[in-house]
């Protein structure tokens, strides 16, 4: 996920939390060899029962990536990367900055990357039951993620950029509070927008 070295670039993370990002780029869905091949190709929505299933591959994908050594510097961001700012996400329903900046960078960079994608639309419509679909927190849902942070030694510590950044991209994800068509439409756009001035 190129996306996931961009951000970690542009937040100004030094080359070891850059190779993390990278192999939590590469890792973070590995969990989803535990998930029902049935659930991941269903074309309607998923009940209760297999978003649950759904929803266990982090923690699958973090206890597969802790049995290799040279890879368990990414179990953090494997576990952590459907976590929400608001701490609406799964498993452990992290907020803020409790969730692992690696984690945060990851999920904006695989919801950009799902939203832009062939099938972002059915996706959306097919993980979310219509009754308890997601949407925004109402936030002007600009990603600061893909913004020109300052550079590292500037009046920020990285710490402090990656909060901010996470702050305004996960407002603009979709949200346990409202609807996902609008988050979807509206987050796309700002994405988008702010991707291409990379």
């Amino acid at each position: 996920m190129v996306i996931a070295e961009v951000v970690a670039a542009r937040l100004g993370l030094d080359e070891d939390e850059t190779e993390v990002v990278r192999m939590g780029a590469a890792l973070h869905d590995i969990g989803k060899v535990a998930v029902s091949q049935d659930v991941l190709a269903k074309a309607g929505h998923l009940s209760e029962d297999e978003l649950a299933e759904v929803r266990r591959h982090p923690t699958a994908g973090a206890r597969m990536v802790q049995l290799v050594r040279p890879l368990r510097r990414a179990v953090p961001a494997v576990l952590h990367h459907h976590e929400r700012w608001d701490g609406c996400g799964y498993p452990e329903g992290l907020a803020g900055a409790e969730i692992p900046v690696e984690a945060r960078i990851l999920a904006v960079a695989d919801t950009f990357d799902a939203m832009t994608s062939d099938q972002a639309r059915s996706s959306i419509r097919r993980w979310w039951p219509s009754s308890s679909r997601p949407g925004t927190t109402g936030s002007s849902g600009r990603p600061a993620a893909f913004a020109r942070p300052p550079r590292r030694g500037g009046s920020q510590s990285r710490d402090s950029r990656a909060s901010a950044t996470a702050s305004s991209a996960f407002s603009a994800r979709p949200c346990c509070h409202a609807s996902a068509e609008a988050a979807s439409s509206s987050c796309s756009r700002a994405l988008v927008s702010a991707f291409s001035r990379l």
